[in-house]
């Protein structure tokens, strides 16, 4: 029975993957859109993130603002993503669950590594998953909006509106975290803005000089998970 739940979850987390995928950014964005990068074909492609094969709903949920941009994301592992996502945008419906699983597995291997966000995982990703005595298999990381963003663009809060009731809010009620934990402040109050429910959660500031450091925003997690252990099957 549990093994169903799991399947028929990665099912419908796939057929909403592929139409995020499908989204004409500048229809649901409207005069917004101007806001999104379009350096190249790589930035029109959405990047709804990552859910681990052993995620089950009620689990840990990392949340983040958008892809990033610091290059013009057309390199070796940027591609690798793309076409995995252009196959998952473009299949059957039959077929999404194994263009899904495919994609998400490329980038189990990639984000540990630092070779798709860095320092991100190292700084903020994996301190919370040693507290939480769990593994990147078994959680989730999102992204509130799915594009990268121009550099003129400051606040996102009517892209992220957009996007949740197009697409996020769909994610956040398949998913249903229990601990939600942001990377980064902008990207913990956008999210507080519209999940208010019994979901505990908790923004990380991003300040990269603290590898092999654990500053206050760990520390709290550390002390509430210690309280509010995560179920694991």
């Amino acid at each position: 029975m549990a093994q169903d739940m799991e399947a028929n979850l990665q099912q419908s987390l796939a057929l909403l993957w592929r139409r995020v995928l499908r989204t004409n950014r500048a229809r649901l964005f409207g005069a917004e859109s101007k806001r999104l990068r379009n350096l190249n074909w790589g930035d029109r492609i959405a990047q709804p993130e990552f859910v681990g094969p052993n995620y089950e709903a009620g689990g840990l949920v990392f949340v983040s603002m958008n892809p990033g941009g610091g290059d013009d994301g057309l390199g070796p592992f940027d591609k690798a993503q793309y076409k995995i996502l252009k196959r998952l945008r473009n299949c059957s419906k039959s077929d999404a669950a194994t263009h899904f699983s495919e994609f998400n597995a490329l980038l189990q291997y990639l984000i540990p590594r630092g070779d798709i966000g860095g320092p991100i995982f190292q700084n903020f990703l994996e301190p919370v998953l040693r507290h939480a005595r769990t593994d990147f298999s078994s959680v989730a990381y999102i992204n509130l909006l799915k594009w990268r963003t121009t550099k003129e663009s400051r606040s996102l809060d009517n892209l992220y509106d957009l996007s949740r009731r197009e697409h996020t809010g769909e994610q956040f009620r398949l998913l249903k975290p229990r601990v939600v934990i942001a990377v980064g402040v902008d990207a913990g109050k956008a999210f507080q803005r519209h999940h208010t429910n019994h979901t505990y959660h908790h923004a990380i500031h991003r300040v990269y000089n603290n590898i092999g450091k654990e500053g206050d925003d760990i520390r709290m997690i550390r002390t509430w998970l210690k309280k509010h252990p995560l179920r694991r099957s």
